[in-house]
């Protein structure tokens, strides 16, 4: 089912980005989310039966990550059509609290509407959930003019895309560094994590209380990002900000103290959230607004591409050579590759534009 999911947004998130410079961008995620929303309203209706087809819920998972192929590159690109650059920062940071913010409420919700009402309920809530956004989209104002949106082939699109990521070393550099923690972080986290909670921290609370903590240092680190994107070097700063993640792989692998875990996790959310503010906050601001959603694409695929190869893999890597060491091996490639990333000049030369700041900001 993950799989299913899965390969589609590696198969079109490209062709997304591409079509999100060619259409106007609001309407290509409004499409986006009614799709999602009529995937979720068949799930609901498959789940309702007692025993409903495989089959039929992995078609219905290919068509919800197709429209997330779409969704993602569209809203990166729409944000500076609709936002000054000097307030990308702050508009980014909201972003991200509120999706942190619902990844903290989110699954919470989840497990009680579960518990009183259903699977299919809580997957039909789902549903609905997309078509409010949908029609918050429908009513967002796109200013007219000052962006003229690709009408040439999709081919030399996705090539002129391609220049323009491959032009500048920061952007090539870390797009990679994405794909690596895609790999190394979030495969042995997802795939490894409830089985080292099970084993040495106290089970399934304690895996809870390690996702809460998480969340928490998310939303606290959408903010410290405010103030780093006004710092000089800020990526710089933020790629060595993002070693808050080894300890927590660390400890994951090593630890039997629940509590050590629990605050690792907040650490490593924190580190997430204000390196996932940084970077696309500058790549919003130095990239031409007509490529931004073909450039973004390639970062949304960084992101989603290693994960069918590191779901596939941590399981046999586990069983071959412990939980353990899987953890204290991802733990120090990231260590390793984080500081080699930093290691770039144009990583920390990359700057936004010069930001007034006043009393009011």
């Amino acid at each position: 089912m993950l799989l299913a999911g899965t390969v589609p947004v590696v198969i079109l998130t490209l062709i997304g980005g591409t079509l999100s410079d060619r259409l106007p961008r609001n309407r290509v995620m409004l499409s986006s989310d009614l799709m999602r929303s009529a995937t979720q309203f068949v799930m609901a209706a498959l789940l309702f039966r007692s025993n409903p087809p495989l089959w039929a819920l992995m078609v219905t998972q290919f068509c919800y990550g197709a429209g997330d192929a779409f969704f993602d590159p569209a809203s990166t690109g729409l944000l500076p059509q609709i936002v000054a650059s000097e307030d990308l920062p702050a508009a980014n940071s909201v972003l991200q609290l509120s999706s942190n913010g619902a990844l903290v409420v989110g699954p919470a919700a989840a497990g009680i509407t579960i518990a009183f009402a259903g699977a299919p309920l809580a997957v039909a809530f789902d549903a609905v959930s997309f078509l409010a956004s949908a029609i918050s989209l429908y009513f967002l104002t796109v200013p007219k003019g000052g962006l003229s949106l690709a009408s040439d082939s999709i081919l030399d699109q996705l090539k002129a895309g391609f220049v323009e990521l491959r032009g500048r070393q920061w952007v090539v550099v870390t797009a990679c560094y994405l794909a690596f923690l895609a790999f190394a972080f979030n495969g042995p986290i997802f795939a490894l994590g409830p089985a080292a909670a099970l084993a040495r921290l106290g089970g399934p609370s304690a895996w809870s209380l390690m996702l809460s903590a998480f969340g928490i240092g998310l939303i606290s680190g959408s903010l410290v990002a405010l103030r780093l994107l006004r710092t000089k070097g800020a990526l710089g700063w933020a790629y060595l900000g993002n070693l808050g993640v080894v300890p927590m792989l660390a400890l994951l692998g090593t630890s039997h103290s629940k509590w050590l875990v629990v605050g690792s996790s907040a650490l490593a959310g924190l580190s997430v959230a204000a390196f996932g503010v940084t970077y696309p906050t500058l790549l919003q601001q130095t990239v031409p607004k007509e490529k931004m959603s073909r450039v973004g694409s390639y970062f949304w695929l960084a992101r989603v591409a290693p994960m069918p190869l590191a779901l596939a893999i941590v399981g046999p890597l586990s069983a071959r050579f412990g939980i353990s060491k899987v953890f204290v091996a991802a733990a120090l490639s990231i260590f390793v590759v984080t500081l080699v990333s930093a290691g770039f000049v144009s990583i920390w030369s990359i700057q936004g534009p010069p930001q007034e700041i006043d009393g009011a900001g």
